[in-house]
């Protein structure tokens, strides 16, 4: 009696291995995305604050110096996996009460993450890669590099 696996037995292990990794990854992903930008919420509110009290303090304009801002910000891994630029923390436009937002994102990859000057965070970029983090409200805002979505 001959001890070992047949080759049809290997296959069909080999296949149901297949078939479990090709459902699980796009998962897996979904949620390393999703820890990525929760990295991300916390240094954007500390960098809006930190510009919110330059202009106060400043009486003036920030223009996008972050050596200005009484923080440092470290660097933030951008290896989404949809977005594969370097990503950087940019000013937004105010709002009618000259209140600023901040973003964080990247340009080449049509993708930044953002807080309003009320403090709602928002998506700016491809339906598919602001759904994927759990942005499915559009709010009607069209820019050059993607729409902007809003959280539920």
């Amino acid at each position: 009696m001959k001890k070992g696996f047949t080759l049809i037995e290997l296959l069909v292990v080999v296949l149901i291995i297949g078939i479990l990794a090709a459902v699980a990854l796009p998962q897996y992903q979904k949620t390393v995305d999703k820890s990525r930008a929760a990295e991300i919420w916390p240094l954007l509110q500390s960098y809006k604050q930190a510009v919110d009290a330059f202009m106060l303090s400043a009486g003036t304009d920030f223009v996008g110096d972050t050596s200005l801002l009484d923080i440092e910000l470290p660097e933030v891994d951008c290896e989404f996996s949809f977005a594969r630029h370097d990503c950087e923390f940019m000013h937004s436009g105010e709002d009618d009460q000259g209140r600023r937002g901040v973003i964080w994102g990247s340009f080449e990859d049509n993708f930044g993450l953002g807080i309003t000057p009320d403090g709602r965070r928002f998506c700016v970029g491809e339906a598919e890669y602001c759904k994927v983090l759990g942005f499915t409200v559009d709010n009607g805002n069209t820019y050059s590099w993607g729409t902007e979505y809003m959280e539920n």
